[in-house]
């Protein structure tokens, strides 16, 4: 079997790796893809592969060149059959080529050589010619193989390339047609939150403007009530001096119907016979007279006013009271409450008639001070004697010192008026 005779520095045809476009993202699917120019692509491919080729052409030549035969050792000449030859195209795979005519058949082997002559003892430039003529036959078919797969890669490489251009100028469009549809929704929810928030910005205006209104009746109707309040309160003081006066000229009517009645009395007294009987009535109703308008004159001197003498208008007032000074704590509760009667010398010399018995109403605060204004429960009938009572019982609460008793508390005075006596006789 004959052996096959290889050179060292052949080189194997090696395999181009099929293009594969690389997977894309979302994110990189919906980005705007740059303009990008085919030819530069194009010419850089024809260079990467021109260069490649002359690198996988060149080694042979220049071993052959470079490296001499070495005459002086004996090898072995092998004849190579017709179909031996044939076989040299398996030295590189073929690239399988993807929809592409097919290749022309291959030509007729033209390295056969003639049947084998009888053996002889060739010389060695006849050797050396031969292995030469061997060696520019494999390169020649080698670099036209190379060269039909060069043009045939070529070819597919620029329809892969249009194929990826299309394919990329495609999706582009749908980039830019998904990129549009996206902005114009955008555009409407950006619209839609707009309109919702001036939507709600003007129902907010409208109930902060509502609260205002409704402030500004609130504080109306408030100076309506304290007016209302102001003139109702000058009413009655209206009503209660008219009243005052009407007591007033009622006495004076009264007085003058006594005198009246006193006088008939004396000219019916001027009638009758017996003038003992005529002088003891003359003498009783003198007295009376002198009582009554010593009484009157005193009352009057000394302002005597009967309103809020009675027992009702005392309770009347400590409910007042109460009132008070719930408003002035800001709270409602049941207030606990101590009686305390106490006696007062009058300050008039003179004996007044009717004179009622005085009521104080104090507020004590926590701290055993007082805290508000001594309120008049119950009048004596006289300002100076009401004066007198309320002194007396401020001066008391000083001079008691109420230890604190760690809340409020409501003292009602009730003073008794103890008159001169001696004044009297």
């Amino acid at each position: 079997m004959a052996k096959k005779r290889t050179h060292p520095s052949h080189p194997t045809k090696p395999r181009l790796a099929a293009y594969t476009p690389p997977a894309m993202s979302d994110a990189e699917l919906f980005r705007p893809q740059p303009e990008t120019s085919t030819l530069p692509n194009v010419l850089a491919s024809v260079f990467s592969l021109s260069l490649h080729g002359l690198l996988w052409v060149a080694p042979p030549i220049f071993s052959m060149s470079r490296q001499k035969p070495d005459f002086q050792r004996t090898v072995d000449l092998v004849q190579l059959t017709p179909a031996e030859i044939s076989r040299l195209q398996e030295f590189s795979t073929p690239v399988p080529v993807v929809s592409l005519p097919p290749l022309p058949p291959p030509l007729p082997p033209t390295d056969v050589l003639p049947p084998p002559s009888p053996p002889q003892q060739p010389s060695t430039q006849t050797l050396e010619k031969q292995e030469e003529l061997v060696r520019q036959q494999i390169v020649q078919k080698q670099q036209e193989l190379l060269q039909k797969q060069l043009q045939q890669q070529e070819e597919l490489f620029q329809q892969r390339m249009r194929q990826q251009e299309e394919l990329l100028q495609k999706q582009k469009l749908e980039q830019q047609a998904e990129l549009r549809r996206e902005l114009e929704r955008e555009k409407q929810r950006q619209t839609e939150q707009m309109r919702q928030e001036l939507e709600l910005e003007k129902q907010r205006q409208a109930q902060q403007l509502r609260r205002e209104m409704e402030l500004e009746n609130q504080r109306k109707e408030q100076l309506r009530q304290l007016q209302e309040q102001q003139r109702q309160a000058e009413l009655e003081r209206l009503q209660q001096q008219e009243k005052e006066r009407q007591q007033i000229l009622g006495r004076q009517i009264e007085e003058e119907k006594k005198r009246q009645e006193i006088f008939r009395r004396q000219r019916e007294l001027e009638v009758l016979d017996e003038w003992e009987q005529q002088e003891k009535l003359l003498v009783q109703l003198q007295k009376q007279l002198q009582q009554g308008q010593k009484s009157e004159d005193l009352k009057r001197m000394y302002g005597y006013n009967a309103d809020g003498t009675k027992v009702e208008a005392s309770r009347n007032n400590v409910m007042a009271f109460y009132k008070k000074i719930e408003q002035f704590a800001g709270e409602q509760k049941n207030w606990h409450q101590e009686k305390i009667s106490i006696r007062l010398v009058s300050p008039i010399k003179q004996n007044l008639p009717d004179v009622n018995p005085a009521g104080v109403a104090l507020l004590i605060d926590e701290n055993g001070n007082l805290s508000t204004d001594p309120l008049l429960t119950r009048s004596t009938g006289y300002p100076a004697l009401n004066e007198a009572a309320i002194k007396a019982a401020i001066d008391d609460v000083k001079k008691r010192s109420f230890p604190p008793a760690g809340e409020k508390k409501v003292y009602l005075y009730e003073i008794e008026i103890e008159q001169n006596n001696e004044a009297s006789r």
